[in-house]
């Protein structure tokens, strides 16, 4: 989600962006913010006052928004304008390579 105010999200910018995942990676999508994104979300009322999102109380089962799992990460902006707050995608096989510079040895033999 590309937050369009500095100071809020709304559950139509998770819709758009839930739904701009094509259907067959939405099966094991899952959503990636940071905490004070995840309050905000959790702030989100319908119009008689109700909680739009209630998180998981059951013991190692993730907390879900739209069926999908949700995550925590440190590393996803906080909302401000313009900001890519919400990281929504498939990431069974997304890799991370940790390379290492090139080391040279020099043989006197």
């Amino acid at each position: 989600v590309t937050a369009a105010s500095a100071t809020a999200i709304t559950l139509d910018e998770v819709l758009d962006l839930f739904y701009s995942l094509k259907a067959p990676y939405r099966n094991k999508a899952v959503f990636v913010m940071n905490d004070a994104t995840i309050k905000a979300i959790r702030k989100l009322k319908d119009g008689n006052g109700q909680y739009l999102w209630q998180p998981s109380i059951q013991a190692g089962t993730p907390d879900t928004i739209l069926n999908r799992p949700l995550y925590t990460s440190s590393y996803v902006p906080t909302i401000e304008a313009g900001a890519k707050t919400v990281v929504f995608g498939d990431f069974s096989y997304y890799w991370v390579a940790d390379r290492q510079g090139r080391v040279f040895k020099r043989l006197n033999e």
